[in-house]
């Protein structure tokens, strides 16, 4: 399957989250290894709308529900031609400020709605009689959303399929469960973004409105609440107000520029792509070895789990080290230098015990 960059976060590589999720018996899920946009093109022309007609214009646009919640008042301008449906999203998001959360419901009351459009999500299932409610779950989780139920959802199913779209696999759950499903994007906005003044190109910063030097106090330094690679926080890069349109990056980060074929370059880095995003060697070895160490972690946290919750867990567990080892083969001579030391473990992890025994009794 090619690597189509149009879904959302598609230069970043789709991490599969452990859970531990209580099902005696449970499907087994392998991720396939790209995404790839099949959807039509969408467009929006909405300019100076209030909140609830741009999510009335979005729903009928993406042909499924948009709820855009929140105390947020004001007006906002989001125009776009032919576009794929994540791209809309993508700019809604900046738009607003928010994020969307993706829900796929199920319900046993409520009458079959439009067939949703395709998203464009393609996984890689091997499912053989599980439950439709474990199954729709995992669907869900591997699609970027979560899932919301009303009403007993019995019955089993099996899924099976290379390259088997979400609606798809949706479709065939909802069938075997007596239900109906779709797809709702959700969004809560409390206020919108603040527009920045407009500003003279020639202005000096340094100086205020009325020409006189600024005389506002300079605060500490910003860094965000979110940890980077380096295990430090993110200075935040101060933009020149005189090329506003201008890229900036935190420290050690590499420039990646924003075209087709640099995206789909750092994509079929996979897993390893994050660690290649920073610049010294010595720190990308410093971001490998705590990603390893999260590893470790994860392996005993599973063999601490009683044995009627380890199930799907092992077998998305497998398929996290199974994609290390897959992503491997798309690095260069010198990537793969740096990077043997994770490709070494993952493979010898999958022949432990605790990861190999569960391969056997799937069979």
């Amino acid at each position: 399957m090619s690597r189509n960059p149009y879904w959302l976060g598609a230069a970043m590589p789709l991490i599969v989250a452990l859970t531990t999720i209580a099902w005696a018996e449970g499907p087994s899920v392998v991720l396939t290894e790209a995404v790839q946009y099949r959807g039509p093109l969408v467009s929006v022309d909405a300019t100076n709308v209030t909140l609830s007609e741009l999510a009335k214009q979005m729903t009928a646009a993406l042909g499924g529900e948009v709820r855009i919640e929140g105390g947020a008042l004001g007006t906002v301008t989001l125009t776009m031609k032919e576009v794929p449906a994540a791209a809309l999203l993508s700019q809604a998001e900046t738009t607003l400020g928010g994020r969307w959360q993706v829900l796929y419901r199920l319900s046993t009351h409520e009458a079959a709605p439009q067939p949703a459009p395709a998203t464009g999500v393609a996984l890689n299932l091997k499912m053989t009689d599980v439950s439709c409610l474990a199954a729709a779950a995992v669907v869900a989780r591997m699609a970027g959303g979560h899932l919301e139920h009303d009403g007993e959802l019995s019955g089993q199913v099996s899924l099976v399929g290379a390259a088997m779209s979400v609606e798809e696999a949706m479709d065939t759950i909802a069938q075997a469960a007596h239900a109906t499903w779709r797809r709702i994007y959700v969004m809560k906005v409390d206020s919108l973004p603040q527009k920045p003044t407009p500003r003279s190109p020639d202005a000096d910063p340094a100086k205020s409105d009325d020409g006189h030097p600024s005389t506002a106090a300079k605060g500490p330094k910003l860094f965000s609440n979110h940890p980077s690679l380096n295990g430090q926080p993110t200075k935040l890069t101060k933009r020149d107000p005189r090329h506003p349109r201008k890229l900036s990056y935190g420290a050690g980060i590499k420039a990646v520029q924003p075209t087709l074929e640099e995206i789909q370059k750092q994509q079929m880095l996979g897993l390893y792509g994050p660690f290649f995003l920073l610049d010294a060697q010595d720190s990308r070895a410093a971001a490998m070895k705590r990603f390893q160490s999260g590893l470790e972690t994860q392996l005993k946290r599973l063999e601490a789990l009683p044995a009627s919750q380890r199930v799907v867990t092992t077998r998305m567990t497998r398929t996290h080290f199974q994609q290390l080892i897959d992503d491997f083969a798309n690095l260069d001579k010198d990537q793969k230098k740096e990077a043997q030391t994770i490709y070494d473990y993952a493979k010898e992890q999958l022949e432990q015990p605790v990861l190999k025994q569960q391969q056997g009794s799937s069979r």
